[in-house]
């Protein structure tokens, strides 16, 4: 047996939300289709980003118990929001090489991309944390300086330098 332990209040609260984005939706023609596809992404991202359980890994089984998602959803959910992710990385990887290139002190005399810190330092005009984070605030700077590592962008060397490898 099913009891509605939801407030009223809620529920209410949540109507208020909604028909803005109803009005909206209806305006751009989403279908219920559409519109339940969408949310149910946006339930699954927001379980597996901020409903963690400290020291435990998040699984497809917990995201389904949170969201009412079927597993089998929340799986190919998750693979879709992963590829995403690795889609908008390798397009920062491209801004940040830009970026970088387009910065006149950072470029040599003779055209090269100059090495540049990996963290902030004085005397450094910019370090690529700063570059980083002034492309996005959607990807921690973490998984961009993965990335380009594991891309061979860029190169660390012992003196805690980045160096931008433009295959010269």
């Amino acid at each position: 047996m099913y009891i509605d332990t939801t407030s009223s209040s809620t529920v209410t609260e949540i109507e208020h939300y909604l028909k803005p984005m109803a009005r909206q939706c209806i305006n751009s023609r989403l279908d219920y289709r559409q519109i339940s596809e969408i949310f149910k992404t946006v339930l699954v991202s927001i379980a597996e980003s901020e409903f963690t359980i400290e020291g435990k890994s998040q699984t497809d089984s917990r995201i389904s118990l949170l969201t009412g998602v079927h597993r089998k959803d929340v799986r190919r959910l998750l693979s879709q929001v992963q590829s995403k992710t690795l889609s908008r990385e390798h397009g920062l990887i491209t801004k940040m090489i830009k970026a970088w290139l387009e910065t006149p002190e950072l470029i040599s005399k003779d055209g090269t991309p100059k090495p540049i810190p990996r963290h902030p330092q004085n005397g450094y005009s910019t370090s690529f944390t700063e570059l980083a984070e002034t492309l996005t605030r959607d990807i921690h700077v973490r998984a961009l300086w993965d990335e380009c590592i594991n891309s061979g962008v860029v190169s660390l060397t012992d003196d805690g330098m980045v160096h931008l490898l433009t295959g010269h």
